[in-house]
């Protein structure tokens, strides 16, 4: 069964997906356990999760010219062996701002991180367009889990370990 399907396939499976559909986005660089708590969580609220995975561009229009660390194919690979994981679509647009799109595939529930840098007055404003255009459609924000770092603190923390001259890697960091 193919499970990294494109846009159009996802919603030509539409109709025949049992039960509801989840969908939550991000950038999954460098998969960690705070990932795989978000996404686990995410599931709870359907029966099947497509992760709309941002795109190398889309990473490095908003992380920076170093990101993605993985590239869009592993990293969908990596999220389709998750058992948690039903479809990945890349995706060049985050699937929160793909108004049209999310109107079309009519999920029931987009799961968005709790971040406080992005609870801004547009930010809002946008959700509140969405939930307009798709009117059945259930938010819902979960928190970042504290069980692990963000991949922005591993990138940091492998730049920042001494090298073998140097001595002993610390593991214990997080």
């Amino acid at each position: 069964m193919k499970r990294i399907l494109t846009k159009e396939e996802l919603l030509k499976l539409r109709p025949d997906l049992p039960g509801k559909l989840v969908v939550v986005g991000g950038y999954y660089d460098l998969l960690h356990v705070s990932h795989l708590s978000y996404l686990e969580r995410a599931k709870q609220d359907g029966e099947v999760l497509c992760v709309f995975l941002n795109s190398d561009a889309n990473a490095r229009r908003w992380k920076g010219p170093t990101r993605p660390v993985i590239n869009e194919r592993d990293r969908a690979r990596m999220l389709t062996a998750l058992r948690v994981v039903d479809y990945v679509v890349i995706a060049d647009e985050g699937i929160r701002f793909d108004l049209d799109y999310l109107a079309q595939l009519q999920p029931d529930t987009l799961v968005l991180g709790d971040y406080d840098d992005r609870k801004t007055a547009k930010h809002e404003e946008h959700l509140e367009a969405l939930t307009a255009q798709v009117p059945k459609l259930e938010l819902r924000r979960i928190p970042p889990a504290d069980n692990g770092p963000s991949t922005s603190a591993i990138i940091e923390h492998i730049r920042n370990l001494p090298s073998e001259e140097e001595g002993h890697r610390d593991t214990s960091w997080y």
